[in-house]
């Protein structure tokens, strides 16, 4: 690969990844709090940029609809009578 200009590289496991010291000077693999597991090691946002760089916010959501009232509210906008409303139609 490297004769003819071909980028390539090692492919790792997951042992491999937390273990590399590449992998930890980037902050490739950071360690989250979740809800129903504790703390788990996950990729970080790639790729990492110097004058962008972005974050993980937060884990997914422990349960579907975790964020909804969220969304509906601050997002959207609505107020609890409508939500209500809304629930009674079974739109939501």
């Amino acid at each position: 690969m490297t004769e003819y200009s071909i980028p390539a590289g090692r492919v790792y496991r997951a042992p491999e990844m937390l273990s590399d010291p590449h992998f930890a000077a980037r902050e490739a693999i950071i360690e989250v709090e979740t809800q129903k597991r504790g703390k788990i090691k996950m990729q970080n946002a790639f790729p990492k940029l110097s004058r962008t760089p972005s974050t993980i916010r937060r884990p997914a959501p422990a349960a579907p609809g975790q964020d909804n009232a969220e969304v509906f509210a601050e997002r959207l906008g609505l107020d609890a009578a409508e939500l209500t409303r809304l629930a009674e139609a079974g739109i939501i």
